[in-house]
This record gives structure tokens, C-alpha cells and sequence, in this order.
């Protein structure tokens, strides 16, 4: 997989087009790596891809976008997925 460090502009795609200025490493979980670009996103990328990604993928965007709808908290908002996750 390709890394938000190493491959820019694989990721400004997925970003609508965002110019990436800055990258900052922020951590990671159990699947997941998180960067902070340009001060302002937080890029999550899976750190494998395998059977299964695709799915979670989808389904954490799909109760992202749920729990935005319903929630009076705020919730982080999907820019951009890689149809490829």
C-alpha cells in the first residue's frame, strides 16, 4: 500500500485535489495509520490490504455519514476513499 508520505500525490487525488503542503504522522491503530496534512485533515489509511478491507472501509464511512446526520456532536467528515481500500 502505498504511504501518505512516500506517495503525495496518490493521496491528492484522494483528497479532491487539496495541494498537500504539510504531513505529520499522528499514529496508528490496530489496521490503520493516521497523518495529519496541512494542518487542517487527518488522513486515515489502512496499513494492509486484504480480505475484508474494502468492507470495513465502507461500512466505517457509511456510520460516519450516519452518525453526522444524527449526532449533535462533531463528527469528522469523508472527503475522499480509495475505491481500491
Amino acid at each position: 500500500m502505498a504511504d501518505v508520505e512516500s506517495d503525495p500525490h496518490r493521496s491528492r487525488g484522494l483528497l479532491g485535489g487539496v495541494r498537500i503542503g504539510s504531513v505529520v504522522p499522528l499514529g496508528r491503530g490496530l489496521d490503520h495509520r493516521a497523518f495529519e496534512v496541512n494542518d487542517e485533515l487527518v488522513v486515515r489509511e489502512a496499513r494492509s490490504r486484504g480480505a475484508g478491507t474494502a468492507d470495513r472501509t465502507r461500512r466505517e464511512v457509511r456510520v460516519l455519514r450516519l452518525a453526522a446526520r444524527r449526532s449533535t456532536l462533531t463528527v469528522p467528515e469523508v472527503i475522499g476513499v480509495d475505491a481500491a481500500a
